[in-house]
């Protein structure tokens, strides 16, 4: 069995890391049992959320326990993979809610060329977790000038979506200012984003499911 990693911090990063994964999960189940007048635009929001779960499992594993340099670079293949294409089919989700699934299936196979172009981006640069903050936050705020263009024009569930953006957006400034707090057990900057990040993507998937149901206009 393998030890564990003897930092505090990143057994709490693994822990938030493993209930993330287990909180995708759960949305993912629950927009498979959801009766929704476009299927399609559902399995792209399943994938995301199944990306999110895969990402989740492989960030715990990375910190929980210790590992070979070696080893842990292979991790972060595919973990920064997944987290590349969540990403990416993220803003086709938020297209597709604004502009109707032709949209979106339009914009499927350049946004998977892109979640895998950040792929081979962020290796051929040394993996620098630099790269996917900025990926992301670029991501993320296309995403909010979506989902608020979507909410002014009267469908009030993508105001939902608009406040989990938001705070993800919230989040990884915290990621990125390296913060380190206790609450009952300590925290690095890594485990408080994701603690927002859980409370951003319960608010995301309101929204998600509310739009998923709401009529077409």
């Amino acid at each position: 069995m393998l030890p564990l990693n003897p930092s505090p911090t990143e057994l709490t990063t693994a822990a938030t890391d493993a209930a993330m994964g287990v909180l995708s999960l759960l949305l993912l189940l629950d927009l498979r049992r959801l009766r929704v007048r476009s299927t399609w635009q559902r399995n792209v929001w399943i994938e995301v959320f199944g990306l999110l779960v895969a990402g989740s499992v492989l960030g715990a594993i990375t910190h929980g326990f210790e590992l070979a340099a070696a080893v842990r670079a292979q991790i972060w293949l595919p973990l920064y993979l997944s987290l590349g294409l969540a990403v990416a089919l993220f803003v086709v989700g938020a297209v597709g809610d604004l502009m109707g699934e032709a949209a979106g299936r339009r914009l499927f196979p350049w946004a998977v060329a892109a979640g895998v172009g950040f792929f081979a981006a962020s290796q051929w640069l040394g993996g620098a977790f630099l790269i996917f903050v900025v990926y992301e936050g670029a991501a993320m705020l296309l995403a909010l000038a979506i989902y608020l263009r979507v909410a002014m024009r009267g469908e009030a569930w993508a105001w939902w979506t608009a406040s989990g953006i938001a705070l993800t957006l919230g989040a990884a400034t915290v990621q990125a200012a390296s913060l380190r707090m206790t609450l009952v057990v300590p925290f690095d900057h890594n485990g408080l984003f994701h603690l927002l990040q859980m409370a951003a993507t319960v608010l995301i998937a309101a929204g998600v499911r509310a739009g998923l149901r709401a009529p077409q206009g």
